[in-house]
């Protein structure tokens, strides 16, 4: 038809290409929750009583629909695979190692129409563990005690319940477990995005406590 046909000639068979570049960024996921905290807090101002108290009881069905069992009817139209369906023999996708401009590649013969599909890997551990060490250095000069040795991205510290309280008013931070009455341990946790303004405001809070 029609559309095939045009499809084909502007997309398919389109002797043109492009070549597109995906850069991580450090501080999007920051401005998606900045966007949807704000977007949330609009919706919650324009809401009455009267719409709060419809959207509890929809939340109040859904939990009881949730947390009911289905008939065995409804059971019984759940696709299911017996494990005799299923070989034992994994399947090995086809691999042919191939060199380009000194870069070892992994290529896969696939019918993609002539588009290439890319997949390139990264060593990013790196900068999580150095950030991480920034904050295990910021604790051993406040005098903190760290909870066990963890040379991964993980920090865990003892703090007390007011120095807790204190903390969350600047970082979001894992409850890890109790130690006593009165003192646990958090999970302070980096990754490839941590930046080291991210950093340096966690170092000053922990120098606060």
């Amino acid at each position: 038809g029609y559309f095939e046909k045009l499809l084909s000639e502007m997309l398919l068979d389109d002797n043109t290409g492009a070549l597109l570049f995906s850069r991580p960024s450090h501080s999007l996921g920051d401005e998606l929750r900045k966007a949807e905290e704000e977007k949330l807090d609009a919706i919650a101002k324009s809401w009455t009583e009267k719409d709060y108290e419809e959207n509890r009881r929809m939340n109040s069905q859904l939990t009881a629909w949730q947390q009911s069992e289905d008939t065995p009817e409804q059971s019984a139209t759940i696709p299911v695979v017996e494990l005799s369906e299923v070989s034992e023999e994994p399947d090995y996708p086809i691999t042919e190692q191939k060199e380009l401009g000194g870069i070892t590649l992994l290529y896969h013969p696939l019918p993609t129409n002539g588009i290439a599909h890319i997949n390139l890997y990264f060593n990013l551990s790196q900068h999580a563990l150095t950030q991480a060490a920034k904050i295990r250095e910021a604790i051993k000069e406040k005098g903190l005690k760290l909870f066990g040795s963890s040379p991964t991205n993980q920090v865990f510290v003892e703090l007390s319940l007011e120095q807790q309280e204190r903390l969350a008013q600047f970082v979001g931070y894992e409850y890890w477990q109790k130690i006593d009455d009165t003192h646990g341990a958090v999970r302070l946790c980096t990754s490839w995005a941590t930046t080291d303004q991210a950093v340096e405001i966690l170092t000053n809070a922990i120098k606060s406590l």
